[in-house]
């Protein structure tokens, strides 16, 4: 499975070795966005979608 964390551990993805910027972006997030992304990170193609849904979810708190 694809996962940025796994056991608090950042374990780099594909996609996060790929976009330096994107993992900075992630880290950057609060840990309840994070561990939404890491339920739902197979279901990304770019972090562009990465981005999107990370701003929906700071918007609904």
């Amino acid at each position: 499975m694809d996962n940025f964390f796994n056991g608090g551990a950042i374990l780099f993805s594909n996609r996060l070795a790929e976009d330096m910027d994107l993992g900075n972006y992630f880290a950057s997030l609060p840990e309840e966005v994070q561990e939404a992304i890491n339920q739902r990170a197979e279901e990304f193609h770019s972090a562009e979608e990465i981005r999107a849904y990370a701003e929906e979810l700071k918007l609904r708190s």
